[in-house]
């Protein structure tokens, strides 16, 4: 069995289908660097949604109430009384 030495050290076996030799420990950086970023950017996402539900909810409440209470009050007709010319 034949033995290929790739230049970052790492020996591989002949029957591998073997990548070109890359430096893995710069794929792992870029890995931990871009997983790192993708976690802030989503707690920076849900941060700004939690912002806009904290800030929505009190209007909400305000108009649930308030739609609430034209529901419970009568609707008052308004009638039309003719006007009586004084003698």
């Amino acid at each position: 069995m034949t033995r290929r030495l790739c230049l970052n050290g790492i020996i591989a076996p002949a029957g591998l289908n073997w990548k070109p030799c890359v430096n893995h420990a710069m794929k792992m950086k870029r890995q931990q660097k871009t997983g790192l970023m993708t976690r802030i950017v989503l707690l920076i996402s849900f941060l700004i949604l939690l912002g806009r539900l904290l800030y929505a909810i009190p209007g909400a409440i305000e108009h649930r109430q308030q739609k609430q209470q034209a529901q419970s009050a009568p609707a008052t007709s308004l009638s039309v009384q003719p006007v009586r010319d004084n003698p």
